[in-house]
């Protein structure tokens, strides 16, 4: 079915504006992030932690999260991780070996948590979004 140029002109503009909302809501989870990862349960060798994550995009789904830690005086790195986009409302997957990270923004702050591999919680996360030179 053919439709008149109006119809497509409408539909082109109307999956134009589709793709800047969800291209919008993506970045909206790209950049530094300052905050708290808490410990969930009973785990001696689990401490809560201040945080900072800076995420980067590296293709349109696939983004990188730079983890550190501070530890005293000290920024302690505790390495990259891998991560997808899983759906258009910008929440992110980073699995590791032992579990897998979720990430979203909500109310102007970055939440997420850890599901270890049996399903358990293990962390949970609240990140700000921080100013320039903050740690």
């Amino acid at each position: 079915m053919i439709l008149p140029v109006g119809q497509r002109i409408v539909c082109i503009a109307a999956g134009l504006l589709i793709t800047l909302l969800v291209s919008q809501q993506s970045a909206r989870i790209l950049g530094r992030w300052v905050g708290e990862s808490h410990c969930v349960g009973s785990r001696p060798a689990c401490h809560d932690e201040h945080v900072i994550y800076q995420i980067d995009s590296t293709s349109q789904r696939q983004l990188t999260l730079q983890g550190s830690r501070i530890a005293g005086r000290d920024t302690v790195v505790m390495g990259a991780l891998s991560c997808e986009r899983a759906t258009p409302e910008a929440e992110v997957i980073c699995r590791m070996p032992v579990g897998t990270w979720h990430f979203s923004v909500a109310q102007g702050r970055l939440e997420g948590f850890l599901r270890l591999a049996d399903s358990t919680v293990m962390r949970r996360v609240v990140a700000y979004r921080a100013q320039p030179n903050t740690r």
